[in-house]
């Protein structure tokens, strides 16, 4: 699938977002910014990402949850949740309401 075809399939919007996260695959952490996120997926921005269809763990905050790399180019990806997220959760991690949109 490449990226296009992704954001048509997309069932729920996302919030455009610039963060710290990391994924974790392969006894790896690789720290990435966080683009956008939703209760679905995110995009996500760094180097040695992993390979599409690789199983990652997200971590941002409080969130850690499994997920599928399902498109990839050489500095970004998007992945998809095993389960979706709680939108409470989704909204604490960007820090709705703040005026500071880079949080750690």
């Amino acid at each position: 699938m490449d990226q296009t075809d992704g954001v048509e399939q997309r069932k729920r919007s996302r919030r455009k977002v610039l963060l710290s996260a990391s994924l974790e695959f392969c006894d790896t952490i690789v720290p990435v910014r966080l683009r956008d996120l939703s209760v679905e997926g995110a995009l996500v921005e760094g180097d040695n990402l992993p390979e599409v269809g690789c199983t990652v763990i997200f971590r941002r905050g409080q969130i850690w949850e499994r997920a599928e790399i399902v498109w990839a180019s050489e500095q970004a990806a998007g992945i998809q949740f095993a389960n979706p997220i709680a939108e409470t959760a989704v909204l604490r991690s960007i820090g709705r309401g703040s005026g500071n949109r880079y949080r750690r």
